[in-house]
């Protein structure tokens, strides 16, 4: 059977209505939650297999939070199901309004292989929750978890209206060129734009999970050491292969000497003198990425502080800090998603935002500071889809917050209630009763008491007029 055919089967089933009960969209998270806690030792096996993750990586940045993302879901399901009623003007009455949050229909999840659990499971959970059909495609490069998704999926999901495809790139041509509902895709910008093309020829609605180079600041308040520690464990963890991973670092000049020892002391703390053997040291996915960012090494006029030592049959890169580049030195060109970490001097703040903001929007900006003035200043004047204070990467695993990026980072957010909003369309029911018709006053030719009546209804009424001064100043002042 084709993708495409799986495709035409998958939506036939949503429209009968099998999705679309509390009962069943609760059924399958538990029989989510169900796989997840019955093959633990297999999904860490494969995630040991493809990228090298030990096992309480794979639990912290994978099943568990996908776990947690099922909690958070069964507890808002019923009530997200419910119509939701809002207020109707008067000048409407009578009428009664209320939003129906209506399922996208057939959803395709096109994940990613970096976190390929946590990646096609944690979107497939918000999809059902809503009461989506569902046709997942995972990452092909990452082969074992492949396998297994397409392995254990129908055993445990409705196999009618949630299914696995495997392959390449063609097979997600097929699907799209078949025309699913909606598509979610998480992966590289370069392929977010090819998928955004395809989705807009044929009228697809889709979001897109992308990345960039998310940038630090130290200002020179910053705590030193615990900085250091948090941006070696979110930039190094997954060997850098992380969205939302620390591209590379703006340092206040006056501490950049002191940050870089710091640096170098924990690199040394978590992975010893030998990262190659040792045990929770990931590797990259395949030899083919591993040599491509050497090549980008390779090409860097920086100064390599620590590391640089790669071995691509073995997807080994150790954890590589460079010092003294450019803004256009090739580590700059591009979102380097491997454990190479660029630190610039900066003169401040300022300095320091301006470079941010001359390259695109990026998924995560990261400041460290004791000041709240400093914080303030970066999160008014830096654009991404999110920002840490004092901490990389971690606002991730919280499903209270919305997760997404903007611009070039990517299109929509999800996780928790932003999942149910992402996969469902709030649609408006208006439902004006017949035994009292007040249309009639608004038909050709309309009475002059009906004019007058209808205008005041619709007018401003008790909203204060408008300010007048304000308005005056904002017009005359220039910018700053």
């Amino acid at each position: 059977m084709t993708a495409a055919q799986t495709l035409a089967e998958v939506q036939h089933v949503y429209r009968t209505g099998r999705t679309r009960s509390v009962e069943w969209r609760l059924g399958q998270l538990s029989a989510l939650q169900q796989l997840l806690e019955d093959h633990t030792d297999a999904i860490e096996i494969a995630l040991q297999t493809d990228l090298g993750k030990n096992g309480f990586e794979s639990w912290v940045a994978e099943i568990g939070q996908v776990l947690h993302e099922i909690k958070v879901l069964r507890k808002q399901v019923s009530s997200w199901a419910k119509p939701q009623r809002v207020r109707t003007p008067v000048a409407l009455w009578p009428a009664s309004s209320k939003i129906q949050h209506e399922p996208r229909g057939t959803v395709l999840v096109i994940s990613p292989w970096n976190y390929p659990i946590l990646l096609s499971l944690s979107p497939l959970a918000g999809a059902v929750a809503a009461g989506n059909a569902v046709v997942m495609k995972p990452s092909e490069i990452a082969t074992a978890v492949e396998t297994l998704l397409a392995e254990l999926i129908p055993q445990y999901l409705d196999p009618h209206a949630v299914r696995v495809v495997t392959g390449g790139p063609n097979v997600v041509h097929q699907m799209l060129s078949a025309g699913p509902d909606y598509v979610f895709f998480t992966g590289s910008p370069r392929v977010g734009s090819i998928i955004a093309q395809t989705c807009a020829q044929h009228h697809i609605d889709y979001t897109l999970e992308l990345g960039g180079q998310s940038p630090v600041y130290v200002h020179d308040d910053a705590n030193i050491d615990t900085t250091a520690t948090r941006l070696v464990w979110g930039k190094f963890f997954n060997a850098g292969q992380t969205c939302v991973a620390p591209n590379h670092i703006y340092v206040h000049q006056a501490v950049a000497e002191k940050f870089q020892v710091a640096v170098l002391a924990k690199l040394s703390e978590q992975f010893g003198p030998d990262p190659q053997n040792h045990p929770d040291y990931p590797r990259m996915i395949t030899p083919d990425h591993t040599a491509s960012l050497a090549e980008l090494l390779a090409a860097s006029t920086g100064t390599t502080l620590h590391g640089g030592t790669i071995d691509a049959e073995q997807r080994f890169i150790e954890p590589t800090i460079i010092t003294d580049i450019s803004e256009d030195d090739a580590l700059m060109s591009r979102e380097l998603f491997g454990p190479v970490l660029p630190i610039i001097q900066v003169t401040g703040i300022d300095d320091a935002v301006h470079r941010i903001n001359q390259r695109a929007h990026p998924l995560a900006a990261y400041v460290f500071t004791e000041s709240n003035a400093i914080k303030d200043t970066f999160c008014d004047h830096v654009v991404a889809g999110a920002i840490g204070i004092n901490i990389a990467v971690l606002h991730v695993a919280n499903p209270h917050l919305p997760f997404g990026g903007v611009g070039a980072s990517g299109r929509g957010q999800y996780h928790g209630r932003w999942s149910l909003e992402r996969f469902t369309h709030q649609r408006a029911v208006f439902d004006k009763p017949t035994n009292y018709d007040t249309i009639k006053f608004l038909a050709q030719p309309v009475p002059g008491w009906a004019n007058r009546l209808v205008r005041r209804l619709l007018s401003a009424g008790k909203n204060p007029p408008a300010d007048k001064r304000a308005a005056q100043y904002y017009r005359t002042r220039p910018p700053q």
